[in-house]
């Protein structure tokens, strides 16, 4: 920190007694350095006594030493250094001593940067510089400084250029803080581009696009958006209402958001228009003093969620149609009666022209028809369809194969010219029973249609419960008839009966109305293990699940009074404790109900796996999308960094003087974090392999700190507390970050008005046993909390408390796996309405980061290697190829893995010493594939393989291949060229 005068010289001192009254008038001033100036002894420098100064100089330290703002002279051929009471904060320890001395010695360490622009001026050429960046030691070490300053000639009473008479502000705490707000910016836009949701910044009242992040860009397909306005790029929105809401946000300054929103885009390539759903909202930004600049959007795609919702919806109406065909065919006897019933229901849910039930003939080739279902104005169907002449597949209907034409006159599966075919869209839903194939229940319109999986479902349920309610209706006429034969035809039958209630697979049960069971048939015995004399004089509760107890009375009721059960499902006790479903039918006569029940156990069991494993493939797909999209990423952007990294490796071997240029070194910095973004981006996705490095909390913290506040949002305060003695933790830098951004984004989600996050490190006391040391990690929030039931399933992947759409699930497993990766351990606790604490344990190291190695110059040992180098990026391969042309190598390039084979195939393997090929190539010889063919030639050539991310990278190694990471550093690749030269 630089003193002011007072606290660097003290009180100024006294002048000379004896010269009070002889004094100058340009040295009677008042002020330090006017003191120090009358006390100096002038006869020793080149100036001389003051008495014997020219008038001009006179002058010029008379106007400087009466000035507030910072002046300076450099007077005489030894331009001897004068300045004022202002400049003394900028000398800083070089005061006072700088009085008197020459200029350039005053500030040495920045004598080549200052004497060309001393050179200008005593040449008679003033000098003017908004900003200038020099390294000054004015604490007893260097420092980058910035100044604004004028050196103007200073001539004397011979008009000749006497001096240089200098004025100057210092602007460091400005440049390095505009500096510091860049570099916070830079790392919020990365942390957008890597945000799930969309993103864009619009500016002006044009909305221009200044900036959007790929999940923006994946939303809007292939267009041109950075420096266009709204309307430019989205011609095909107009209409839809967007451009006025952003107009009117941009006018009010007040934000906007909605919910499930559609718009409609007309992608490249596609007929029709692709409509999405959105939640969204409009952000006004303002400037500082108040007024809107642009607008903020951020927002989800919830196509799949409103679609899902529409389906529910959907699948609600089809099951209150079920529940009115079920009161349907409760109220009717007559099968044909049944059938067009069921056939009008279906007809007009699906809109469809006609619908109808038939029987199969024996011959099986037509449909026999009673009666079916048909709008006004639609033909007559007739008793008899046969066909094979309107164009059915009678095998594969006969097979159990539904016939389904969206558009009969163009559909492949038809077999009849137009004139004869039955409509534009058919749907033939053959019903089956034990013997096979006996009917169809048919659908036809007249316009075309496509039919959803849904929709056929609904119809097979449809066609089921219609098949099973004529069947019963049918049989019950049977048993009215059987009644009324002879008394021979009475017994047969109940021999027959009997053999059925004996023999049957399924439960059979006669139930009386206060739920007593009257008989069961020995299946009991078989399905759950209770014996037939255990059951019969029993209530059914005593056998049914307690959950399902009340419902299952409600059942028996309605099957008393109302009608038949069908598909009722329940749950009853097996003799071992555990559950079995069942479905059952009812028929009720008299105060009794007889009912037969089918084991679903295993049904229910395999729908659920199924369902489980659905679920578990969709997060897998979507985990696996997003990591190959990482990978390719990385890949190019690492063939990138490599380039940047050998050139300013050359730049400082090929020229020496400026090898500690500090824009140099900002490039170097710029690529190692480039180079670890793309490593965060591959842990992210779980395509990289971690790389545990030793970290001190106190340094990485804070930096990571600006980050997290710009994620979150004014509305949240983020506060860091890390003790002094925290020790180092040995961890990966990226998954670090990683859980630290996860613990944040759900600290934000659980405070939605407003609170804040705290971040607390400290030492943990060793344990008594002298275990390893450990340091403790706390990340608090002022939210909502966790709810105590829901507290011990936070950790399960894929489970979230937030509602749909809003999280994946994976925050708090991705942290959990870190810590527990890292040998340390979490512990959460939460107080719902008050906080919730995430405490991480971790392992303290007493290792420490290695510093990356120094920069050798141009006296590093060569190398005497003649190299080919196959690289299909020309930019990569030539930065390749100058850095080992410059250590000494013969280098050739070729760009493709034939183009390597081809060469060595010609004699080529003859004249070189080493191959250097990337391992991801165009074309069907990879890195792998060539370094392969080598061995299989026996050319003896050793081979050295870089990429910049390939799945293929792990399956090399294990082949005995060295793999360089992308992008290598030129030590590490020179290095691994001379190790495989001398192999």
């Amino acid at each position: 920190m630089l003193h002011d005068a007072s606290s660097i010289a003290g009180p100024p001192p006294a002048p000379f007694p004896t010269e009070a009254d002889n004094l100058p008038p340009f040295l009677r001033g008042e002020g330090h350095m006017a003191a120090l100036i009358r006390q100096h002894d002038w006869a020793s420098t080149p100036l001389g006594t003051p008495s014997g100064w020219p008038q001009s100089l006179k002058t010029l330290v008379g106007l400087m030493l009466a000035s507030r703002q910072p002046m300076f002279m450099a007077w005489g051929s030894g331009q001897t250094w004068l300045y004022n009471d202002a400049f003394v904060p900028i000398l800083g320890l070089k005061h006072p001593r700088a009085l008197g001395q020459a200029a350039l010695d005053v500030w040495g360490e920045a004598r080549d940067d200052l004497k060309p622009l001393f050179d200008r001026v005593f040449g008679g050429e003033p000098v003017h510089m908004d900003d200038i960046s020099l390294m000054l030691d004015r604490r007893g070490w260097p420092e980058e400084s910035h100044f604004a300053f004028s050196y103007t000639p200073a001539r004397d009473e011979q008009d000749r250029v006497a001096g240089l008479f200098g004025v100057c502000i210092e602007t460091t705490d400005q440049v390095l803080a505009d500096r510091r707000q860049a570099a916070a910016q830079a790392r919020q836009r990365r942390m957008f581009e890597q945000a799930p949701g969309f993103i864009a910044i619009l500016q002006g009242p044009q909305h221009v696009f200044e900036f959007v992040n790929q999940a923006y860009v994946r939303l809007a397909g292939s267009r041109d958006l950075i420096g266009r306005s709204v309307r430019e790029a989205f011609p095909d929105v107009a209409e839809q209402g967007f451009f006025e809401l952003l107009d009117q946000v941009y006018a009010s300054g007040q934000r906007y958001g909605a919910v499930q929103v559609p718009v409609r885009f007309h992608m490249p390539g596609q007929a029709t228009p692709d409509e999405r759903y959105l939640n969204f909202i409009y952000e006004p930004v303002l400037d500082d003093a108040g007024e809107v600049t642009g607008i903020f959007v951020e927002g989800h795609d919830v196509t799949e969620v409103h679609r899902a919702q529409v389906e529910l919806a959907a699948n609600e109406r089809r099951q209150a149609l079920l529940v009115q065909l079920g009161d349907r065919l409760r109220e009717l006897d007559d099968p044909a009666d049944l059938s067009y019933a069921a056939a009008e229901l279906l007809g007009r849910a699906l809109a469809v022209s006609r619908a109808g039930y038939g029987v199969l003939d024996a011959a099986g080739d037509k449909l026999l028809i009673e009666r079916d279902w048909h709008l006004p104005g639609t033909p007559e169907a007739g008793a008899v369809l046969p066909l094979p002449e309107q164009g059915v597949d009678v095998d594969a209907l006969k097979h159990g194969e539904t016939v389904v034409w969206t558009d009969a006159p163009q559909d492949a599966q038809t077999q009849a010219p137009a004139a004869v075919l039955p409509a534009r869209t058919v749907v033939g839903m053959p019903i089956s029973e034990h013997r096979g194939v006996v009917g169809v229940l048919y659908l036809h319109d007249a316009t075309p249609r496509w039919w959803a999986p849904e929709e056929l479902a609904f119809i097979r349920e449809v066609a089921d419960r219609t098949r099973s309610a004529v069947a019963r209706r049918r049989a019950e006429k049977d048993l009215l008839a059987l009644t009324a034969s002879l008394e021979q035809q009475v017994a047969e039958r109940t021999a027959e009966r009997d053999r059925v209630w004996r023999n049957s697979r399924d439960l059979l049960v006669v139930v009386d109305a206060h739920g007593i069971f009257r008989a069961v048939n020995p299946a009991w015995t078989v399905l759950l293990g209770h014996a037939a004399d255990e059951v019969v004089g029993r209530s059914f509760l005593d056998f049914v699940w307690p959950d399902d107890a009340v419902r299952t009375q409600a059942a028996l009721a309605s099957a008393m009074t109302r009608g038949d059960l069908s598909n009722f499902e329940n749950r009853y006790r097996h003799c071992d404790g555990t559950p079995r479903w069942l479905s059952w039918y009812t028929a009720a006569e008299g105060d009794l109900v007889y009912a037969y029940g089918r084991d679903i156990t295993a049904q229910k069991a395999q729908a659920r796996a199924l369902q489980q494993a659905e679920e578990a493939l969709r997060q897998s797909q979507k985990l696996e999308a997003m990591g190959q999209l990482t990978g390719g990423v990385a890949h190019d952007f690492n063939n990138l960094l490599a380039v940047v990294s050998n050139n300013v490796y050359l730049h400082r071997c090929l020229s020496p003087a400026c090898a500690d240029s500090p824009q140099l070194a900002a490039i170097a910095r710029a690529t190692d974090t480039g180079a670890r973004l793309t490593r965060q981006l591959l842990a992210f996705s779980r395509r990289q392999a971690i790389r545990p490095e030793p970290l001190c909390l106190q340094q990485e913290l804070p930096e990571l700190l600006q980050v997290l506040q710009a994620t979150l949002g004014g509305q949240i305060e983020v506060r860091l507390q890390v003790a002094p003695d925290t020790p180092s933790v040995k961890v990966d830098r990226s998954e670090l970050e990683l859980a630290l951004i996860n613990l944040a984004v759900n600290a934000r989600d659980a405070m939605p008005d407003g609170g804040c996050l705290t971040i607390t490190v400290d030492r943990l006391p060793p344990a008594p046993d002298g275990s390893v040391e450990s340091i403790r990690l706390e990340v608090s929030d002022t939210g909502h909390g966790i709810p105590p039931e829901l507290l011990s399933r936070v950790l399960e992947p894929f489970f979230t408390t937030k509602g749909p759409g809003r999280g994946t699930g994976l925050g708090l497993s991705q942290v959990y796996g870190f810590a527990t990766q890292a040998g340390g351990q979490l512990d959460i606790a939460s107080e719902p309405g008050v906080s919730t604490t995430i405490t991480l344990v971790l392992p303290a190291t007493d290792e420490t980061l290695a510093h990356p190695p120094s920069i050798p110059g141009t006296a590093a040992a060569r190398l005497a290697a003649r190299v080919l180098v196959v690289e299909d990026n020309a930019d990569v391969g030539a930065a390749t190829r100058e850095l080992l042309q410059a250590a000494g190598c013969e280098v050739l390039h070729v760009t493709s893995g034939e183009q390597a084979r081809a060469y060595l195939q010609a004699g080529g393997a003859a004249k070189v010493d080493l191959v250097l090929s990337d391992l991801v190539m165009p074309g069907d010889v990879s890195g792998v594939a060539l370094a392969q063919w080598i061995e299989q030639q026996r050319l003896q050539l050793p081979v050295l393989l870089a990429t910049g991310y390939s799945t293929d990278m792990a399956a090399a190694t294990e082949q005995g291949y060295v793999v360089l990471q992308k992008p290598v550093t030129p030590e590490t690749l020179l290095d691994a060229v001379r190790r495989a030269v001398a192999s």
